[in-house]
């Protein structure tokens, strides 16, 4: 198996390549930058994730990491629909980069506490939902909403360019 630049599938574009793997407990891939749909679906076991280059985050690529606890991204500009759908211990996410999600990214990340992307201006539909633990939020909106009053564990909400805030 030779990986360049993107993880996707096995070399019939069959099946994901760690797909349910349940040993894998570390994943290091320094110069990829794209992380294709499904590539570490419910690798049980995975608990730390280190993609230096990496931009874009495709479909389910994280989907039911139940292990995984936290992730930093430092270039992760795109991470589409349910990519980290159901990482129930995912505490923390650091995103610097980030600018555009998908539907349900984090959806029902149940232990979700701190969410870092500055860069952030838009959110995808239902991106935090079920996601009841949440206590600190920072984005780059410039109009906010009344979007985050059914979560009463928020403790710190940063609109870095604020500039219009409604109910």
């Amino acid at each position: 198996m030779g990986i360049t630049d993107t993880i996707v599938s096995d070399k019939n574009n069959n099946h994901p390549i760690f797909y349910s793997d349940n040993i894998i407990e570390e994943i290091n891939f320094p110069k990829i930058t794209t992380i294709g749909t499904k590539a570490f679906t419910n690798c049980i076991n995975l608990k730390s994730v280190d993609f230096e280059q990496a931009t874009t985050f495709n479909e389910r690529a994280f989907q039911d990491c139940s292990s995984l606890l936290s992730i930093y991204l430092p270039k992760a500009t795109n991470i589409n629909g349910n990519c980290f759908k159901s990482c129930s211990n995912l505490t923390t996410v650091l995103l610097p980069e980030f600018t555009v999600t998908g539907a349900e990214a984090f959806y029902d990340c149940l232990s979700l506490k701190t969410f870092y992307a500055p860069k952030l201006t838009a959110l995808g539909n239902n991106m935090f939902l079920n996601d009841k633990s949440l206590e600190s939020l920072t984005f780059g909106f410039e109009t906010m909403s009344a979007l985050f009053s059914k979560y009463t564990t928020l403790k710190y909400v940063s609109l870095s360019n604020a500039k219009t805030i409604s109910r």
